[in-house]
């Protein structure tokens, strides 16, 4: 959620898991009327500094493959309540 720059209002979602050692996590964004779909599977050791980089990293995979135009709704939505600017997204 950090590195796409949630809300309550972004559709994206995040599970995350231990298989043994391993952590598990399957995300995705998804466009407001649920159309377009983005997914993303990743997995690193079980301790939390692989956990912030699993997350960091599929949140640059999740961008890839949507593109930047994808954000431009949100953008538009957090800007009219005066919410976050989504800077992360350029990252």
């Amino acid at each position: 959620l950090r590195g796409l720059d949630g809300s309550c209002r972004t559709p994206i979602a995040g599970h995350c898991r231990k298989e043994g050692d391993a952590l598990k996590f399957d995300g995705l964004v998804a466009s407001p009327d649920g159309k377009t779909i983005y997914k993303v599977s990743a997995e690193g050791e079980w301790n939390e500094a692989d956990a912030l980089k699993v997350g960091a990293e599929a949140a640059l995979d999740l961008k890839k493959q949507a593109g930047e135009e994808f954000f431009d709704w949100a953008r538009e939505v957090q800007g009219a309540e005066g919410g976050s600017s989504f800077a992360n997204l350029s990252a």
